[in-house]
């Protein structure tokens, strides 16, 4: 039986974690370790995930100061790497609910293909109020495009639905580099020196409440009001330019013409022909006329 390390970070989560951690316990057809850094809470977090992990041996807990939610699974991936001899890993968020088959999907959906490439799968969510009433699914059929020119221009990746091989791994931990969004981060790096999986399915309800770090995926006019924001935002964990510098930096085999395009992104503010090259460029797109007109507006004003 192949085991998996799941890499959840907990903050004043004491309301939900221990029905998350219950359905971890419940995954079928693996082994589960659970390692879990409790990102300074202010509540009783600590003691609860400390009496739980009293009475199984698979679950350490790491009472570790605040330093955020990206830099926190950083530090969770450092520590896995160092400390855990798994098959598998996955980020896990401390308020959703896992479908016992969740984990068994993605270790079956990665069968075939060589460990010695990073390879990461992740799947769709079904959006739940915090009753665990459905709401809707996250991706309706056909909306997520994956591909290396897709990669670097528009994020489908959920953390909590990310299951990757131990080089993937070691590749992310091997570019120290603190405000990327982990999920993200380790679905580019996958796509360019490995591969990456995605489920239409989903395997986990993703819990909707007053107190998400990280919400549903917004429509409408808040998705714009959002969009028209984040022009003139830098720092935002999406950063394109500085993930493509950092996929260059990876040790690794990439196709020539995906390491043309992904150096063009990495400098596009200082290469004016770069910088026009993706303006004009039909590859560089998502594909509708909203989203495309923001990313070239984006590129114009060195927010990419």
């Amino acid at each position: 039986m192949q085991k998996v390390a799941i890499l959840m970070s907990t903050y004043n989560g004491q309301k939900y974690v221990q029905e998350q951690i219950d359905s971890l316990l419940s995954q079928k057809d693996v082994g589960v370790e659970i390692i879990i850094r409790d990102d300074g809470s202010k509540d009783d977090t600590v003691a609860l995930l400390e009496s739980i992990a009293s009475k199984t041996k698979c679950i350490t807990v790491l009472k570790e100061e605040n330093v955020g939610v990206t830099k926190s699974f950083n530090l969770l991936a450092a520590y896995a790497k160092d400390n855990s001899s798994a098959d598998y890993y996955a980020f896990c968020d401390q308020d959703d609910v896992w479908e016992s088959d969740k984990l068994i999907v993605a270790l079956r959906a990665l069968k075939g293909y060589p460990e010695t490439q990073p390879n990461m799968y992740f799947s769709n969510l079904r959006m739940v109020d915090e009753n665990l009433k459905t709401i809707r699914e996250m991706y309706y059929p056909g909306e997520v495009k994956i591909g290396s020119r897709k990669a670097l221009v528009q994020v489908f990746t959920y953390g909590c639905t990310c299951v990757f091989n131990r080089r993937a791994l070691e590749m992310f931990c091997s570019v120290n580099e603190q405000h990327l969004c982990h999920d993200h981060w380790i679905f580019e790096l996958c796509t360019y020196y490995g591969n990456a999986v995605y489920d239409e399915n989903s395997h986990i309800l993703y819990r909707q409440h007053g107190d998400n770090l990280c919400g549903a995926k917004q429509r409408g006019f808040a998705l714009w009001k959002i969009r028209l924001h984040t022009l003139f935002v830098e720092g935002l964990g999406h950063n394109f330019d500085l993930s493509a510098q950092q996929i260059l930096s990876l040790e690794g085999d990439m196709r020539p013409e995906d390491k043309e395009y992904v150096y063009r992104i990495a400098h596009y503010r200082e290469n004016l022909k770069y910088k026009f090259g993706l303006l004009f460029s039909r590859i560089y797109s998502i594909g509708k006329l909203s989203k495309d007109i923001i990313i070239k507006f984006r590129i114009l004003i060195n927010r990419l």
